[in-house]
Formats: structure tokens, C-alpha cells, sequence
């Protein structure tokens, strides 16, 4: 046989081919599989919640593109795979039904093992009982079994989480049991007085010539008033931020009204009007840049107990609101996205998925932080925040009663593009200060928790240094959030 040509089951390949061959030898077995799912129609939803292949005879009919000359073929030590192999083949390089969708069964089957085995270990003296006479937990518990629940309402179960804004999570109460939970939703603290009357000065203003004017004249603090950081730092954060956003109303291309890369937002929009809001928290820091959740990773750990075992890490998000000591305890988290396509689009339902998770192991540690005091466990919450492009959205996350958490999503608001909506920039201002009073009163909650309120308790703790805690009057117990498969 001549270095021209090469034999494949009795049959010439000519140069190009040959080349095509040599340079791609995996080619085939690629479209070849994508043309089998895609084109051949054999693949389809599964019952279970994941997919499969629809019957052993569909899985057979493949579409070889080189053709039957290139089946069970070697091409200079290459393989070209015969896909007319059915996924059962052992020679098959293509998954199996029975490989993937066992896999997906047994981490449901650990989930709900996991499940059950949490609910069984409740206290029921400790469940939330609402008026009407029954349980959350056990409302939760049943509904876990329905096996037309969808994947997000089932993750949302597993960590004793109900959605306040799911119309299917809150049809499993009665209008009375809708209410009498979600009243129990703690109130937005409000801004100062202070806070509110600078922003006063800029009503009527609908041109950046008025912006300016207003600017120029008036000042964010009374007349004859001296500087106080703790009385005036928002109201001089807000007329900073108002500042920077003339220069982007005013600037001829409109930079509000286009579409830009994501660390555009963060930078232009969202830093000024968050990160530097939250500087006047003591001893707290919103670190940015893919930041890992450390309540995650303690979860994930909990069982470690020598170094052949892999440490895991928790989710990256795009920010974590945290103390600023080595042991930091997690506040708040923040994902970010480029562009705003709604509350439904996968991008915003992903993150928002993935910073709940995390808010909810935030929460877990926490109450383990205050050990469980139930006269404290009620005020804590933890916040999330998703951004979009010009939009932000709070979710806020606590544990009014008994295992269970309330996640409450707050409304949609917008940084407005024009200076005729001036007033949308001033609410979401003050919006962001209410956002930062969340987090300034849970932290008070722990420290003052954990502090010593007179010379005898201060004597007690020093008596006791080194022994067990003191016993306290009631303890509530959060359980651990479900591991990820």
C-alpha cells in the first residue's frame, strides 16, 4: 500500500480524507452523538426528573456522517468509534441510561434520607404551630413527597425554606395560615429624619441644569451644623452618589441608556451606591470579586476529621458582606449579573438560586454563634442582593419560629437612565440605607449577645472559663441545610 492511501475495511481513503481524518479523529464520534440526541429524537424527559434514552431501539439508530467504511476503524493508532454501538454496548463510548439516571437516584435517595432523618430528630414541642393547629415543619414534611414538585421547590424543602413569593409553596396553607406566617416577617427599618430631609431639596428637579443648581446652593446638612459621622454619614453619601450620577445623565452618549460588561455596573453604578453605603458599618466589610462563603465550607467540613479527606470549599459569590477579623462571620452575600431580563430569566434565577443557599448556612452559623438563644434567634436575618444591570432586588432570609426559615423577596427597583427620574434614584437610596440598618441590627443582636451586661455575669464567665457554656432558659436548633450531591 502506497503512503497515499490507507485501507479502512477494505476501501481507499484518498489524501484528504485522510488528512481530515488524522487532524479531527474524534470529529465523527462528536457529531455523530449530537446528531443522535438532536436529530434522531431519542432523547427525552424522564419521569425521575432527569433524562434518558426513550427505548433501546431509538439509542441504536445513529447517524455515522464519515459513513460504514470508518465503523470499528484505526486511523495511525486513533480510534474511530463505531456508533452504531448501542449505550448498553461496554465498547460504547456513549453514556448509558441506567449510568446517569442512577446516579441522579441515588443523590435523590441520600437527599430524602437526609430529609427524613432531620424531621424525625424535631423536637414537636419546638415545631412552629400556627393557629389553626398545625405544624409548619409537617406541612413542609408532606409536600416533600408530591412528585410533581418542581427541582428549585424541593431544594427549597430540603433546607427548611419557604418562599413567601411562591405561589405553590403558599398554597399548601389556608388565607388565615398565609397571613398569620407572613406576619411574622420583621419590618424594613426606616431611614433617620436626617437622612430623609436632605433628600428633600431635590424635589422638582427634572433637568441636570436644576441638579446642578440645587447642588450648588444647598448642602446635605442643616445650616450651622457641625459634621457628626454617625448622625450625617448617610446623608453625605447620598449627595456624593447624586454628584456622580449628573456627570453620567449629562454625559452625551447616554452611558445609562446602553449596554456594558458587567464590571461596568459594579464599578459606575453599584460601588458607589453600595459599597461605600456600607462603610459606615463598624468592624463589617463588603469584600468583592468571586468571594468564597465561608458558613458554606464549614457545613461542607463539619465531618472532617483528618487530612486523606478533601476540604471543600464554599460557593464563590460576587460579594460577601462580612466582620473584617480572620474569623469572619458572613452578613450578607451579592451576585451580579450584566443585563436585566426579568425575574425569570436563568441567569437571575440562577444567582439567585446560589446566593440563597448561601444565606442559608450564613444563618445556620449565626444562631450556632449565639447558641441558639431563643429570646435572640428571631432577630437575626441575613441579606441577599442580586443586581442586573440597572436593577437591584433584596432577599432577606431569618427564622421566625421553630426549624424553619421565611425567605421574603423584596420588589424590583431601578436606577433610573434619566434625570427627569431623579426621584427612582432617591428611593433606591434610601432603600440601600434600610438594606444596611438590616445588617447593623443584626450584628448588634450578636454582640450584644455575646458581651457581658454587669460585673456578676462578667464574674460568672470568668468562674467558668474553660468549662461548658452556661446552661440558658431556651435554645432553638436550626438544622443543617442539605449537603450538595
Amino acid at each position: 500500500m502506497s503512503p497515499q492511501q490507507a485501507d479502512r475495511n477494505g476501501l481507499s481513503v484518498a489524501d484528504g480524507e485522510m488528512a481530515l481524518c488524522v487532524e479531527l479523529p474524534m470529529l465523527g464520534f462528536a457529531i455523530g452523538v449530537f446528531l443522535k440526541q438532536h436529530l434522531d429524537g431519542c432523547i427525552a424527559p424522564d419521569k425521575a426528573r432527569g433524562r434518558a434514552w426513550v427505548t433501546d431501539q431509538a439509542a441504536k439508530s445513529t447517524t455515522n456522517v464519515f459513513g460504514p467504511q470508518f465503523n470499528n476503524a484505526t486511523i495511525h493508532g486513533s480510534p474511530v468509534y463505531n456508533l452504531n454501538l448501542s449505550p448498553e454496548d461496554p465498547e460504547s463510548p456513549v453514556s448509558s441510561e441506567s449510568s446517569c439516571s442512577s446516579s441522579e437516584d441515588e443523590s435523590d435517595d441520600i437527599a430524602t434520607d437526609t430529609f427524613q432523618a432531620t424531621y424525625k430528630g424535631f423536637d414537636h414541642t419546638q415545631k412552629w404551630y400556627l393557629q389553626s393547629g398545625r405544624a409548619v415543619e409537617d406541612v413542609l414534611y408532606e409536600a416533600y413527597f408530591d412528585p410533581k414538585l418542581e427541582p428549585s421547590i424541593l431544594a427549597l424543602l430540603r433546607d427548611w425554606i419557604i418562599d413567601l413569593g411562591n405561589e405553590t409553596m403558599m398554597g399548601w396553607f389556608s388565607s388565615d395560615e398565609q397571613k398569620e406566617i407572613k406576619d411574622s416577617v420583621p419590618k424594613l427599618p426606616a431611614p433617620s429624619d436626617l437622612f430623609a430631609k436632605s433628600l428633600e431639596r431635590f424635589c422638582g428637579v427634572r433637568t441636570t441644569k436644576d441638579l446642578r443648581r440645587v447642588l450648588r446652593t444647598t448642602s446635605e446638612l442643616p445650616p450651622d451644623t457641625e459634621y457628626n459621622w454617625d448622625e450625617h454619614f448617610d446623608s453625605e453619601w447620598a449627595d456624593m452618589v447624586i454628584r456622580a450620577f449628573v456627570v453620567l445623565f449629562d454625559t452625551p452618549g447616554q452611558p445609562l441608556c446602553g449596554s456594558h460588561l458587567e464590571d461596568w455596573y459594579s464599578s459606575q453604578i453599584w460601588s458607589p451606591i453600595l459599597d461605600k453605603c456600607f462603610l459606615s458599618l463598624p468592624g463589617m466589610s463588603l469584600e468583592r470579586k468571586e468571594s468564597c462563603c465561608v458558613a458554606t465550607a464549614l457545613r461542607k467540613n463539619r465531618n472532617r476529621i483528618d487530612t486523606t479527606m478533601r476540604a471543600k470549599s464554599g460557593p464563590r459569590l460576587d460579594g460577601i458582606i462580612r466582620t473584617v477579623e480572620d474569623d469572619s462571620y458572613e452578613y450578607g452575600g451579592l451576585e451580579v449579573a450584566r443585563t436585566f431580563r426579568g425575574t425569570s430569566s436563568t441567569k437571575w434565577l440562577d444567582d439567585s438560586r446560589k446566593l440563597i443557599r448561601a444565606l442559608r448556612d450564613m444563618l445556620g452559623r449565626l444562631h450556632r454563634l449565639v447558641d441558639g438563644d431563643v429570646e435572640v434567634v428571631g432577630k437575626l436575618q441575613v441579606v441577599g442582593i442580586v443586581t442586573a444591570g440597572l436593577a437591584l432586588q433584596l432577599c432577606r432570609l431569618f427564622n421566625p419560629h421553630g426549624y424553619v426559615c421565611l425567605l421574603k423577596r423584596e420588589k424590583v427597583h431601578q436606577v433610573p437612565s434619566s434625570v427627569d427620574k431623579l426621584q427612582d434614584l432617591l428611593l433606591l437610596l434610601a432603600y440601600v440605607v434600610k438594606i444596611k440598618g438590616i445588617i447593623k441590627e443584626c450584628v448588634a443582636t450578636v454582640k450584644g449577645l455575646r458581651g457581658v451586661s454587669s460585673p456578676e455575669d462578667l464574674y460568672k464567665e470568668i468562674m467558668n472559663a474553660g468549662g461548658s457554656s452556661p446552661v440558658r432558659k431556651a435554645k432553638a436548633t436550626l438544622p443543617w441545610p442539605a449537603d450538595s450531591p
